[in-house]
């Protein structure tokens, strides 16, 4: 996971895409869960999704959250 996370440091645009690219994935592969898995396939992915956030969001600056007054 170390290889990984050195690429998506080093390439600001593979910080971006890999977590998208994943996302995608999952998406094209939740048809091949049947009728019922497909929503147990959908909450797995939403999870998926949130932790690549979660995980990414350091590495994307205008991620960082800033509080100003007016």
């Amino acid at each position: 996971m170390n290889l990984l996370s050195d690429r998506l440091k080093s390439s600001p645009i593979a910080v971006r895409a890999v977590p998208f690219a994943v996302f995608l994935a999952l998406t094209a592969a939740q048809a091949w869960f049947g009728e019922s898995g497909r929503y147990w396939f959908y909450f797995l992915k939403t999870v998926v999704g949130a932790w690549m956030i979660w995980e990414v969001r350091p590495l994307i600056p205008e991620m960082r959250w800033a509080f100003s007054v007016p």
